[in-house]
């Protein structure tokens, strides 16, 4: 019997996972899977986490009812295979018994620096969402979405990008996050290796969860 629905959870490192990733993420397994009604969550680990596995370990326990927990973790580290090795790997150690419980199991692949990398990619999505009149080299977005990964600090670019966008009201970034998670185009955002990576690791999952079969 087909699957009808399609529950993630998200366990990340800020409020810019809530904001922009999570519904960005749905957005993409409704695509991935059509006809499937998707459902996420922000989930966030327990009080008194002291050390970066104790969240991991408390968000592991909650994971009942979920089909795929996702953790994303900035690539602080010069590389992505970097944090993995890490962060990721020991975090899949330590949360087991997530499997057991049902739940799969997989790390987002974060571009090199920060999650504002994907915010980058599509400057006519910011335009929508911002309403700014400067151009695509004035707000410092780069010509071709693949180019994102090579900012060194994007965080920062995206800041000025709004504060210039209107000098007098600029809006916060998570006022702005929203928009940009429904308004970026998925083609483009394709075309980021990060994103491409996620697709791959994304669709594996799906299969070994008999969500697809191709």
């Amino acid at each position: 019997m087909a699957q009808t629905s399609f529950v993630f959870g998200l366990f990340g490192e800020g409020p810019t996972e809530r904001d922009f990733l999570l519904p960005l993420l749905r957005r993409t397994f409704v695509e991935l899977l059509p006809g499937v009604d998707i459902y996420s969550e922000a989930v966030l680990p327990e009080r008194g986490a002291d050390t970066f596995l104790d969240p991991v370990v408390s968000v592991g326990r909650q994971v009942r009812g979920f089909h795929l927990l996702i953790y994303h973790l900035d690539a602080d580290a010069p590389s992505p295979d970097t944090i993995r090795a890490r962060k990721f790997d020991p975090s899949v150690k330590a949360v087991e018994d997530a499997r057991r419980q049902g739940a799969a199991l997989i790390d987002v692949s974060i571009p090199v620096r920060m999650t504002e990398a994907w915010v980058l990619a599509d400057f006519e999505a910011f335009r929508r969402a911002v309403g700014t009149k400067q151009s695509r080299d004035e707000a410092g977005f780069p010509q071709r979405p693949d180019e994102v990964e090579k900012i060194q600090d994007p965080k920062p670019v995206f800041e000025a990008a709004l504060r210039n966008s209107r000098p007098r009201h600029s809006p916060l970034p998570r006022d702005v996050f929203p928009l940009l998670a429904e308004e970026i185009n998925l083609d483009r955002l394709r075309v980021v290796p990060a994103y491409r990576q996620f697709l791959r690791e994304a669709r594996n999952v799906l299969r070994s969860l008999h969500f697809l079969t191709q």
